[in-house]
């Protein structure tokens, strides 16, 4: 295998499908590069032309993504850093790269950790945890040493920036020991783990949660997080995207979402509604956004016309009780009981004994926007 080394890319103008603006790709169509590579070439620049294939994913095109333009092999960053400022004072776009990061490029060392439990004579369980504060970061070691585990995996994507949202807090569909704590963004692989880890299965997970008043219902959107913000899409009525979308943040102005006790967090504050159901579903308290969730009560908080809607039907007293329903994609019920668990990592990588990657259709790569 070839060693990993610094290069310098050359890079095509293009624009952004999620912003609109003016972006850059790391591959182009062959006029792009072959034009390039000549202007290189006149300005004394030895370029070198890389052809990109798509990965051999279900849902992916086939064969040539397009043609990459590269100048030298480097043993450091500073010197490819060099190399590029001069490229791009000749009137190029050109960035620094380590080619060890490409996923062409063979891993020069793995290390493989491999856990095998036959279900026969394991008497342990198998659960998915938050350590009981969703809205934490802590890391997969520190959990499993307070637990005792035998094996800890890192599971699911959560969010890692305030401006996304609360740290912590997952980004994808979440269950642990039966109860939802986090929406599904979309129809996306999820892990189920059943009975304390007796039965598992992976499937494409979908979550629909209603909150009712009397003989008026609202969707509740989200679970555990920012009213109005929405890691990684997969909701209705999103922007710029309702469909999933791996590590893009969508946003909203109509929104209504559930808080569990299992937020350790200050809940959000901001415009909005605020209503703190007890445990029968019935509103104590109504008022503006913010504090926490008080201990065996759930918070709802809406935006824009979730707020309207629970001013006007979430009052003192009413009953305002939420249902939560997950399917399958063959449209069956994912009931959730005590030792039951969900995690989502996304996308399926082997369905019946064979490679099946679904990486676009569950948004962790857009085959339409090269950059």
């Amino acid at each position: 295998a070839s060693v990993p080394t610094w290069t310098v890319t050359v890079q095509e103008s293009t624009t952004s499908r999620l912003t609109g603006a003016a972006a850059w790709a790391e591959v182009g169509p062959r006029s792009w590069a072959d034009e390039t590579a000549a202007r290189l070439k006149a300005v004394g620049f030895q370029p070198r032309t890389e052809t990109v294939r798509w990965p051999r994913y279900a849902d992916t095109p086939y064969g040539t993504m397009g043609l990459r333009i590269r100048v030298g092999s480097y043993a450091d960053k500073a010197a490819a850093q060099a190399v590029a400022t001069s490229v791009n004072a000749a009137g190029f776009h050109a960035v620094a790269e380590w080619t060890g990061y490409e996923p062409e490029q063979p891993a020069d060392v793995e290390n493989i950790h491999v856990a095998v439990i036959d279900p026969r004579t394991f008497s342990g369980t198998v659960a998915g945890t938050h350590d009981g504060n969703v809205a934490q970061r802590e890391t997969t070691s520190s959990v499993a040493g307070k637990l005792g585990s035998l094996v800890g995996v890192n599971a699911g994507f959560f969010v890692t920036s305030n401006s996304d949202g609360v740290q912590g807090t997952q980004s994808g569909i979440a269950a642990y020991d039966g109860q939802l704590e986090s929406m599904a963004v979309g129809s996306r692989a999820a892990l189920i783990v059943e009975d304390g880890g007796r039965r598992f299965r992976v499937a494409d997970l979908t979550s629909t949660v209603t909150a009712r008043a009397g003989a008026s219902r609202y969707a509740v959107e989200g679970i555990n997080r920012v009213p109005g913000i929405v890691r990684d899409c997969g909701r209705p009525g999103l922007t710029p995207s309702s469909l999933p979308w791996q590590d893009v943040t969508c946003h909203t102005n109509d929104d209504l979402v559930q808080f569990t006790p299992a937020f350790g967090a200050n809940l959000p504050t901001g415009a909005g509604t605020q209503v703190v159901l007890d445990a029968t579903g019935r509103v104590v308290s109504t008022g503006a956004r913010g504090g926490r969730v008080p201990a065996g009560d759930t918070v709802l908080q809406g935006i824009g016309t979730a707020a309207d809607w629970l001013t006007t039907q979430a009052t003192l007293g009413q009953r305002v009780p939420v249902t939560e329903v997950v399917r399958d994609t063959e449209g069956r019920r994912v009931r959730l009981g005590q030792g039951d668990s969900i995690v989502s990592p996304a996308p399926t990588l082997v369905e019946d004994g064979r490679l099946s990657i679904d990486a676009a259709t569950e948004g962790t790569l857009d085959p339409k926007d090269l950059s």
